[in-house]
């Protein structure tokens, strides 16, 4: 069984953004990085954008099959680490078999 931290980490943001055709390396994506750099000013982020943010959203829906419906300004503020996606994660379904 996978750790739900790695998926998020390895196969939603750095494979599903494709951080590599960035220049990123996968050891860069650390489990509290700021994914946003709106949401972290002055903080050391990967600087991704809205586009990139619903792409991750998207991806979080089809590998842990549930919906957010209608995502609040709170709810993407949320989505801006990987320790905080699976935070957010875990409430929606629960503990995941992955």
């Amino acid at each position: 069984m996978e750790n739900m931290l790695e998926i998020v980490k390895e196969e939603l943001i750095f494979r599903g953004l494709k951080l590599d055709d960035m220049g990123y390396e996968l050891n860069e994506i650390t489990d509290d990085v700021g994914l946003f750099s709106e949401e972290n000013p002055g903080a050391d982020t990967l600087a991704l954008d809205s586009l990139d943010g619903l792409q991750l959203i998207v991806g979080i829906e089809k590998r842990f099959g549930f919906k957010f419906g209608d995502i609040d300004k709170e709810t993407f503020r949320r989505l801006n680490t990987p320790m905080s996606i699976v935070g957010l994660i875990s409430e929606r379904v629960g503990s995941v078999a992955c």
